[in-house]
Parts: structure tokens; C-alpha cells; sequence
């Protein structure tokens, strides 16, 4: 399914109403055999997600996996991408994949600022640790509605004939945080590679693409990341992200996250 034609047919309604997605690149893994039975595991674990993940926020976000289930070759599966970089330390090795902002002619953005990379932390069994997300990313989607969409996996819904997990937010209390402007995030993220109207929402589209070898002409693609984001156009506050960085796909839909008498008063 292309996110580009899925996204630009959603209704008002059905735009308000999408249901938090995240996954640690779980949402296009090939749901089967050991990894399948690994990715319940992580299920479970955010459904008791104080006492298996603690969260770390600085100018980045951190999570921290207390028994770690995710092997480093479980995210080269789902990714079918190598890192841009890997660092040993001792018998640990830390993984990070950068991807490069493109401008409107898709040609890499000199300036490093704008760059958007997550970290993976991998012990001596090779098995995921932590994952660091990097400032910019946390631009796009503010630390409370990170941990909370990571929250929300402990109650979902694992759809394996579709590949996909579903986050379940009805539990989980909802936040008293005004949402982001896009002035506030064009400033970070820098000029846009385009930006449309779509169902009364201004849709700002960003191009990155994966530091890494390059692939095959067929493969090429898997490179290039869209992010999405749709703002309000009456209140130019974002409402929607969608974006896939290799194994890591954000889609967060933020007024399902916030208070009802906080978004009344927008």
C-alpha cells in the first residue's frame, strides 16, 4: 500500500478519528517464527511498561529496554537496510541510521542540523538495549507523544495477515500539551520539499533518504523516506505525522493523544 495514495484519500472523519500507530520497525516486519514469538514478547513488556522500559528525555529520546528482546539481525530483517554506521564498544556495538534531508530537486541538504538519525544500543548478546531518537525527530513527534504511543502497544493489536500492530490509546490518560505550530517546526526541520492542501489540512512533506551503500536501481527506494505531517489550517497546529525511517514508522494522529477541553479551547 502506497502511504502517499492511503493518506491523501482519508476523509475529515476518518483523519480525526486514525488510530496511533509506532512500531520499533514492527509495523512491516514479516510476522512469523521466532521473530513473530519476539515480537509478542515486546507486547507484553509495554503492557507492564514501567517495569521493562524506562524512558530517558534530554535534547533526544531514549528508551531503555530492561530485558531486551530484539536481536540486532531482527532489524536488518525488517529494515532489509544496514545501518549507516556502527560503533564497537568492547563486546557492544552501537547502530545508527542517518538519513540525509533532500531538497525539491531530491539533492542532499549540506547542513548536518537537519539531519535525522535513531541509535541502537546492542549488548554483548546482541540483543537491543536502547534506542535513542535524535532531536529533530523529537520535533516532529514531542517526547510525551512518543512515550505515550510506546504505551500504547502494551494494548495492541497484532494484525499479522496485514503486518501490522496497532497502538490502543483508550486506556491510557490523555495530555494536557498545546500541539505543535508549524512555524515552530519549519524553523527546525528547515524549508519543506512540498507542501498541498488535502481534505481542508495543509500537508508539509519532507524527503530524507538513508545514509548507506547505495542498492540496487529496484532496491533504491527503501532509501528514501517521505514524512508527512498535516497541520490544521485555521490553527496551523500539526495533528498528524506519518513518516518510515527504514524500520522505525511513526504515524500519530496527535488530537486522539491530547485532553478534549484542552483541543476545545484551540
Amino acid at each position: 500500500m502506497s502511504s502517499s495514495s492511503h493518506l491523501s484519500k482519508y476523509s475529515s472523519t476518518r483523519f480525526v478519528r486514525s488510530i496511533v500507530l509506532l512500531g520499533l520497525g514492527l509495523l512491516i516486519i514479516s510476522l512469523s517464527g521466532c521473530v513473530y514469538l519476539r515480537l509478542l514478547s515486546l507486547k507484553k513488556q509495554f503492557a507492564d511498561f514501567d517495569r521493562f522500559v524506562k524512558i530517558e528525555v534530554t535534547d533526544s529520546f531514549t528508551a531503555h529496554f530492561n530485558k531486551p528482546v530484539l536481536y540486532n539481525k531482527d532489524i536488518v530483517t525488517l529494515s532489509k537496510l544496514q545501518p549507516s554506521s556502527i560503533e564497537k564498544h568492547g563486546d557492544e556495538e552501537n547502530w545508527t541510521y542517518n538519513f540525509k534531508k533532500l531538497d525539491s530537486n531530491n539533492q542532499p541538504v549540506v547542513a548536518s542540523d537537519t539531519d535525522i538519525y535513531y541509535v541502537m544500543r546492542f549488548n554483548n548478546k546482541k540483543l537491543m538495549r536502547s534506542l535513542t531518537l535524535s532531536p529533530i525527530l523529537m520535533r516532529i513527534a514531542p517526547a510525551e507523544f512518543l512515550e505515550m504511543s510506546l504505551r500504547s502497544l502494551g494494548g495492541a493489536k497484532v494484525i499479522k495477515s496485514k503486518r501490522q500492530v496497532h497502538g490502543n490509546i483508550d486506556n491510557l490518560p490523555k495530555l494536557n500539551r498545546q500541539l505543535p505550530k508549524r512555524q515552530e517546526i519549519i524553523k527546525h526541520l528547515g524549508a519543506p520539499f512540498s507542501e498541498e492542501i488535502v481534505n481542508d489540512y495543509l500537508l508539509v512533506t519532507y524527503h530524507y533518504r538513508l545514509e548507506s551503500e547505495p542498492l540496487p536501481p529496484k532496491l533504491e527506494e527503501r532509501r528514501l523516506s517521505v514524512t508527512k505531517l498535516y497541520f490544521d489550517s485555521k490553527t496551523d497546529e500539526m495533528v498528524r505525522v506519518y513518516g518510515r525511517f527504514a524500520g522505525l514508522k511513526l504515524s500519530i494522529d496527535y488530537r486522539k493523544m491530547i485532553a478534549k477541553e484542552l483541543e476545545q479551547t484551540d
